[in-house]
């Protein structure tokens, strides 16, 4: 069985990173369905995304109706970027006072229904997992999270400050992939930062992912070929052998 929420969290390119997790696993498995969620209230993440898109499609008025959520609400408030993926964000112009909080039982229905409809789905947290209940709860639910700290000082400090919250049992750390980011402004020793904070994986600068980003064409193919090969093998590891083969399965129907 699927169903897989990935949480991706940190410090550094988390949305890029995210999109492009979605995008990868929407060509790796094709028929599978693929939600990419992005929480972040402080830098509507639509306009970024979609920068010519005229839906009132939100993620602040989904979480938002009076009414009780169910699954057709969920589907009907999707962006579609493909034909198996789905996106989900706050809108042009909106902001943390855009709506009103909604309670947590909501936000835990919400990723209840997500989990339900979607084979994938993708979450772009924001860092601050104590401030945002959309990002800790994502955390609580996820399946895996995969934990961006860029490759410097400001990863280290940020990663030294957070790991004694996220060790706490309901944030499951131990289902953490820890991943270095780096930045293409300057060299970076990947080896004494991968020691210090047991990253699995180091994921390249791309300024041609960059660029794909910056111009509004989020959810094309990754056009790097390295950074796509880093992705691809994250990706290995979330699946893992026996839910591949349950995917294949399922693509066969």
């Amino acid at each position: 069985m699927l169903h897989k929420i990935i949480a991706v969290y940190g410090n550094s390119y988390k949305t890029t990173t995210a999109i492009n997790l979605a995008e990868l696993i929407t060509r790796r498995y094709p028929k599978a369905a693929v939600a990419f969620v992005s929480i972040d209230d402080m830098q509507p993440a639509l306009p970024l995304i979609f920068p010519k898109i005229s839906s009132d499609n939100s993620f602040g008025k989904l979480m938002s109706q009076a009414e009780d959520m169910d699954g057709n609400t969920i589907l009907a408030m999707g962006e579609p970027a493909k034909s198996n993926l789905a996106v989900y964000g706050y809108n042009k112009g909106e902001n943390i006072n855009s709506y009103a909080k909604p309670i947590d039982t909501k936000i835990d229905d919400m990723y209840m229904y997500m989990r339900s409809i979607f084979d994938f789905t993708v979450i772009d947290c924001t860092k601050d997992v104590m401030g945002n209940k959309y990002t800790a709860k994502a955390l609580i639910n996820a399946d895996v999270t995969v934990n961006l700290v860029s490759c410097d000082i400001y990863g280290l400090v940020f990663f030294d400050s957070q790991k004694p919250i996220l060790e706490h049992s309901q944030y499951h750390y131990e289902r953490f992939i820890n991943c270095l980011t780096l930045n293409g402004a300057f060299e970076q020793d990947t080896m004494e930062m991968s020691d210090l904070l047991s990253a699995k994986y180091v994921i390249p600068y791309s300024k041609k992912v960059a660029e794909t980003i910056n111009m509004g064409l989020a959810f094309e193919k990754v056009p790097d070929k390295n950074y796509r090969s880093v992705l691809t093998k994250i990706i290995d590891e979330i699946v893992g052998e026996k839910s591949a083969e349950d995917l294949s399965e399922h693509n066969d129907d």
